[in-house]
């Protein structure tokens, strides 16, 4: 036994030793850009800017803050005379991106560089140029190796992968079972890199995406054009960081040469691409269904993690966002990182595990604005977790044990608190953080009501960056009135400010494959047949407690019903469960081992017959596909990705019309959320909807239909 124990204690210090390099990189990466700014001393430069008809001041006020424009001088039509401090091509090239920017002048937009002689100087301006370069690309060399050293070190269900080292009653893998692990996990890569090629970047990705990189440049500031965006997109923004750093010397020198440059110059062309950023989401999705696999294997088995991590894999739903610079990947891995090693905390205990947990807590609260409600439900697992044990103490009266159990339980949530609302405050970048609560100008009604009757307590300070709670405030008040999305569409009904009872119960009816529904439902079947086999409240509670909670209050209480995406907090929990089916098997009945075979052969002929498009897939309750508007819209079938095939489809077509304002005759597309009037005037498609069939469709996003003169007048239409 000496021996095993041995390796298994060098193998957890390689562990640390990655958690430590990584630390030790990103130090190294603060001190250069703390030097960077010493060696820069970049001359201001003079600009003009013409903001867009719809910007108001308070949006004005927000990009002049984000961008360095200072002393702001109105001329005509909207334009504005600045003097801008940062001219750092980054900085410049997200001022002339923004969308709240209609025009520059001063600004060479090829290069991302202002105009000589706007400046006393010539670009770069830094005392030491090639320092100046050097320190940049030191300090994205050091951010690239510091994350994955530390994703190498504590990445979740990577050291449980292959052994699971607190558990002495999980079996190891055999050869196969490894086999088949890197196989799913190969083909979700593949799916996932392949399928993405030609999609269009969706309509939330850039504000995702620019937020990441405001993050990257040292500004937590909101950027104004929506609420929802987190730092945990700064990942996303790395790969233009780098591909921003081989634009200096002395990477520049290799790009000059002959042998090298045209592969050098082709990577770097790629990496600062807005798409790059998606990579870095399928590799995160990569790791979540490690996780999926090594908490259901320590659950259930080995085969039945295999179940699971297939069912991950042939999700459509999550192979599509996947894909995408968003953060609902982001909010259900974190999600359930936390989850799994707070079940490992509760049965294992120790600081490293509460540790982790706790971290893993505080990555998801930068994920997403859904996590907040991980501090109650952790507490409710807790009680759950301990129940026969507080049950017993309080019937024998024994009141030293509660009392120490309650002093356990206030040290663990403490330490929980005290770290997760530390990497809130990293991630955030500590942005004015300790601002006092009467200082907040708040939108909703609730921070309102709740900052005039605070009374003294106001003055307090919050222990959380201020763009943290302005962004929570933010989505309290358009999720109350409806502000921020469109209608809400259901079976053909639109509403306006509200939701659907049980919207996400009809959406997974729908959006889930067929296959994947029934190994659910035989699943649960199984489980309740079977409840006495298994230790509820030690394993499963952790899985049920927010599964009942997400399914309650997505489906009854929360308004802004706008796509499945949200509800895929759950899936990674589902999948787990459904483990339970096989639990603890080392091989298959016959019978059982057929349906699973037919099941998982089902679910991915369905899934792979809309390759690559698997943001709009329905299953086989849909066999018309162009009819599927008339069950959901929004970002479940369009939310923008399909404009390269819309693109390709009119080249061919050059006579259709797209979206026509009245009746026309011809070959006519039109996107499905104006066709439903999510985001048109329903009226306007009302011809079409209630009278015309569509024939086709582009990309399942755009329904194609064929409209003769004679059409429009039988219905008595007067069209072009």
């Amino acid at each position: 036994m000496r021996e095993p124990l041995v390796t298994m204690i060098r193998k957890d210090e390689r562990r640390y030793r990655f958690v430590a390099g990584g630390l030790l990189c990103l130090g190294l990466a603060v001190v250069a850009y703390g030097a960077l700014q010493l060696t820069l001393g970049a001359t201001p430069a003079e600009i003009h800017v013409r903001w867009a008809p719809d910007v108001d001041d308070t949006i004005r006020k927000h990009a002049e803050e984000r961008y360095g424009l200072s002393e702001g001088q109105s001329l005509e039509r909207r334009t504005w005379a600045y003097l801008l401090r940062d001219t750092s091509s980054t900085n410049i090239r997200a001022l002339v991106s923004d969308r709240a920017v209609e025009d520059t002048g001063d600004i060479d937009r090829a290069s991302f560089r202002v105009t000589p002689e706007s400046t006393s100087d010539q670009f770069p301006v830094a005392p030491y140029p090639a320092i100046s370069a050097s320190l940049w690309g030191v300090i994205v060399l050091c951010l690239f190796c510091g994350l994955l050293s530390i994703g190498i070190g504590v990445a979740p269900g990577i050291p449980a992968t292959w052994r699971d080292r607190q558990q002495a009653d999980v079996v190891p893998l055999l050869p196969r079972q490894r086999h088949l692990v890197i196989l799913l996990l190969g083909v979700l890569l593949a799916l996932d890199v392949a399928s993405m090629q030609h999609q269009t970047l969706t309509y939330d990705e850039t504000n995702h995406f620019d937020y990441g990189e405001s993050i990257l440049r040292l500004d937590a500031t909101r950027l104004g054009r929506g609420n929802s965006e987190m730092p945990i997109t700064a990942l996303n923004g790395l790969p233009r960081a780098l591909g921003d750093g081989m634009l200096h010397a002395p990477v520049a020198w290799f790009l000059r040469r002959p042998d090298t440059g045209p592969y050098l110059a082709a990577f770097r062309s790629f990496l600062e691409q807005t798409e790059s950023g998606r990579y870095v989401t399928v590799v995160f999705s990569l790791l979540v269904a490690l996780c999926v696999f090594a908490w259901t294997r320590g659950l259930y088995g080995a085969n039945a993690g295999l179940l699971a991590l297939a069912l991950y894999t042939f999700d459509p739903n999550l192979l599509a966002h996947s894909q995408l610079i968003t953060t609902d990947v982001y909010a259900l891995g974190t999600i359930t990182f936390t989850l799994y090693y707070f079940w490992k905390f509760l049965r294992h205990g120790g600081w490293r595990l509460g540790a982790t947990s706790a971290v893993m807590l505080g990555l998801a609260l930068t994920s997403k604005y859904t996590a907040i409600v991980l501090f109650p439900l952790l507490a409710v697992i807790a009680v759950v977790f301990h129940s026969k044990e507080l049950v017993r103490d309080v019937r024998e009266g024994r009141l030293g044990a509660l009392r120490q159990r309650a002093v356990s339980f206030a040290g663990g949530a403490l330490l929980i608190v005290v770290l997760s609302l530390l990497v809130i405050n990293v991630g955030f970048l500590f942005d004015r953080t300790f601002t006092p609560l009467n200082q907040y100008a708040f939108r909703s009604s609730l921070f309102r009501s709740v900052q005039s009757s605070a009374g003294l307590l106001g003055a307090l300070p919050v222990p959380v960056p201020y763009p943290y709670l302005e962004g929570l405030d933010w989505v309290i008040e358009n999720e109350r009135t409806g502000h921020g999305f469109g209608r809400i569409y259901l079976l053909g009904d639109l509403r306006a400010g509200q939701g659907f009872a049980g919207y996400y119960f009809y959406a997974c009816l729908y959006k889930l494959p067929i296959a994947t529904q029934l190994v659910l439902l035989a699943a649960v079947i199984a489980y309740i047949v079977r409840w006495r086999r298994f230790d509820v409240l030690k394993n499963e509670a952790v899985l049920l407690v927010p599964l009942l909670f997400f399914t309650i209050y997505f489906n009854f209480f929360y308004r802004a019903q706008i796509g499945l995406r949200y509800f895929l907090v759950v899936m990674p929990l589902l999948y787990v469960l459904c483990g339970s089916l096989i639990a603890k098997t080392r091989a298959l009945t016959r019978p059982v081992a057929a349906a699973l075979m037919a099941a998982m052969a089902g679910l991915i002929l369905s899934v792979l017959s809309y390759y690559p498009h698997f943001l709009p897939y329905f299953n086989e309750l849909v066999w018309d596909r162009t009819q599927a508007y008339k069950i959901l819209a929004d970002s479940n079938i369009d939310w923008g990705q399909n404009g390269w095939y819309l693109e390709q489809y009119l080249a061919s077509h050059p006579n259709a019309v797209v979206d026509p304002d009245r009746p026309t005759a011809g070959t006519i597309l039109v996107h499905v959320n104006k066709l439903t009037g999510v985001t048109e005037d329903p009226e306007t498609f009302r011809w079409l909807r209630e009278h015309f069939t569509p024939v086709d469709h582009v990309a399942y996003a755009v329904v194609v239909y064929n409209i003769s003169p004679s059409d429009l007048q039988r219905i008595g239409a007067h069209g072009n």
